[in-house]
């Protein structure tokens, strides 16, 4: 079925974006490549997107009301869907992917009422030369709306491939992009997939893991259910540092299902400092059911810098069933620092666990230095 589209009032292209001036598009059929046409953005009432749509620069969808799409593709450029009055649903996947080496897009998402995405993909790849950055992921809701994360979001940089050989050719990675997920007015979040930010070489240096955030600044309560993880990895190479990673509500509570990492890795070579972990529910509570991970390892032969830091607290209870692991590891190398630990109910709310707390410095090789305090 050949896809139609019908458009009240025009199109433009200004500043290199594709912009319109229509009041409201609606297209339906197959998927569309939208390369060199400008059928993409509205500056008007509401967005109704029945197709995928692809391009080859930046795309950006302005609606006063509501904005549904389905899948989105701009390759390595920047996608904005904004909405002053309504919400915004994707049911198909977002990439502003980058394959030649370059950084790749940036995805922006801002809506005054709920806001419901499926995967995000801003990842730079290569296999026969260095990455640029993975892109930045920004969703945020203004207005009171609920986020719903339903697919994976990834804002990884990885240079070369997981292949047997001998002659790997030497290629470093870029930093991981950042990701944040805001509701500004009293709106939950709800993330139900893998949150990925990471820099990854499998033979070369990598940079630092992006940092991640996932903030209700209201009322609103906070529920991830799938990991969430911040890492610079590679086999052979030095590493940067791990992301920090902060999830935090400022009256409502925080419900954590899965594990949360922050890493710095590599088999043959020096790496970074993890990054560190913060969960706070300044008004509420907290029950955290997965492992909370801050690392800093070198597995084979090389230095390992500090482990991150690893904070909860909350003004009411905090019920604990996870692993709380801050270490810096060197196997025939120098270890440094293991993080600090800290649980905290600050307006005197009970703290209940059934995991274990550890924060180490290991080296089998040369020296390891110390653990941090856990409070």
């Amino acid at each position: 079925m050949s896809p139609t589209a019908s458009f009240e009032n025009y199109l433009t292209e200004d500043s290199g974006s594709i912009v319109s001036q229509g009041l409201r598009a609606t297209v339906n059929g197959g998927n569309r490549n939208a390369a060199t046409e400008a059928v993409l953005g509205l500056s008007g009432s509401t967005v109704m997107l029945g197709e995928n749509l692809n391009v080859n620069r930046d795309l950006s969808l302005f609606a006063i009301n509501d904005i549904e799409t389905q899948g989105l593709t701009a390759r390595g450029a920047d996608i904005s869907l904004l909405s002053d009055d309504g919400a915004i649903a994707v049911a198909g996947a977002i990439n502003v992917n980058a394959t030649d080496g370059s950084d790749a897009g940036n995805v922006t998402i801002r809506a005054a009422d709920n806001i419901e995405t499926n995967i995000i993909n801003a990842r730079s790849f290569s296999q026969n030369r260095d990455t640029g950055q993975g892109g930045n992921v920004f969703i945020t809701s203004i207005g009171g709306g609920d986020i719903r994360n339903r697919g994976r979001i990834n804002t990884e940089s990885v240079a070369g491939s997981n292949q047997s050989s001998d002659d790997l050719p030497v290629l470093n990675a870029g930093n991981g992009g950042t990701i944040r997920l805001v509701t500004e007015s009293g709106g939950s979040i709800f993330n139900e997939s893998t949150i990925t930010a990471w820099s990854r070489s499998f033979n070369g240096n990598s940079r630092n893991g992006g940092e991640i955030e996932i903030v209700a600044d209201g009322s609103g309560d906070i529920m991830n259910a799938d990991v969430v993880r911040s890492q610079s990895i590679t086999n052979i190479g030095d590493t940067g540092m791990g992301g920090d990673i902060t999830i935090e509500s400022a009256q409502g509570n925080i419900l954590n299902q899965s594990a949360i990492r922050s890493s710095s890795l590599t088999n043959n070579g020096d790496t970074g400092t993890g990054g560190n972990i913060s969960l706070s529910a300044f008004g509420g509570s907290i029950t955290n059911e997965g492992d909370l991970v801050a690392q800093s390892a070198s597995a084979i032969m090389g230095d390992a810098s500090d482990g991150g830091s690893i904070t909860m607290r909350a003004a009411g209870d905090i019920s604990n069933q996870g692993l709380f692991n801050s270490f810096s590891s060197a196997q025939m190398g120098n270890a440094q620092n293991g993080g600090a630990i800290t649980i905290d109910a600050t307006n005197g709310g009970n703290i209940t666990s059934q995991g274990t707390f550890r924060s180490l410095s290991i080296s089998n090789g040369v020296n390891a230095v110390a653990g941090g305090a856990i409070s």
